[in-house]
């Protein structure tokens, strides 16, 4: 079937967020987070048929409170409306430093990358805050069922990517070493996983050498996905 992947990711989309008044409140019934809650962020879009060899996984929106009432919702990851976030300009450096970027208009989309979020809420469901925080492993869970595994099942890649600590234990349950190569049974099937640093601005500059130490590190993998 033509386009058959892009139109199962779009339709896991809408399932997520088809508008700022449309969207998933599985964790959100009920109580006063239910009326502070935003639109979860989406993962980017798949504009074709091709199955990404690397999944970046980042643990979740920081904060969507000043996007609030936009009428730009839903919310991409990575979103563009705040030019200076540190966090995406450090992303499309890092794609441009691996040889991924400038492959279409999106500087953050790549056939061979699939970048998204763990948990695509912003704020916790038991407490309504966001930011910096903790999510509980019940909101994690029942995010990774309708959404996060559903993305692994239909685009297949062969290696996550895990930015940062959180990300890590959300997706994998642990918190493995930097840069270290492992493999990881989710949702019953064996990715290989590898943490690297956050692209917030420290740890992008500091640990990941303003991007150079994810190529020194992971270069024969980085190939491996180029070519493949």
């Amino acid at each position: 079937m033509a386009n058959a992947i892009r139109e199962q990711i779009e339709n896991l989309r809408d399932q997520l967020c088809r508008s700022e008044s449309e969207f998933c409140r599985a964790c959100f019934e009920g109580g006063k987070s239910a009326e502070a809650q935003n639109p979860p962020n989406v993962f980017r879009r798949r504009q074709d048929d091709s199955r990404p060899y690397f999944f970046f996984v980042f643990d979740k929106p920081n904060n969507n409170d000043p996007n609030r009432g936009s009428g730009l919702e839903p919310i991409e990851i990575l979103d563009d409306r705040f030019g200076g976030n540190a966090t995406r300009i450090n992303t499309i450096k890092l794609l441009q430093i691996l040889g991924f970027a400038g492959e279409s208009q999106d500087l953050l989309y790549s056939k061979k990358i699939h970048i998204t979020n763990a948990v695509k809420c912003d704020k916790c469901a038991a407490t309504g805050q966001t930011g910096q925080i903790e999510i509980g492993r019940e909101q994690a869970s029942r995010c990774h069922q309708q959404f996060f595994f559903k993305e692994l099942e239909i685009l297949q890649p062969k290696v996550l990517v895990l930015f940062g600590a959180n990300a890590d234990r959300f997706v994998t349950g642990n918190a493995g070493p930097s840069w270290k190569l492992r493999k990881e049974v989710i949702n019953g099937k064996t990715y290989t996983v590898v943490r690297v640093h956050h692209t917030t601005a420290t740890s992008f500059n500091t640990h990941g050498k303003k991007g150079l130490a994810y190529k020194e590190k992971l270069a024969d993998l980085w190939e491996e996905g180029r070519i493949s």
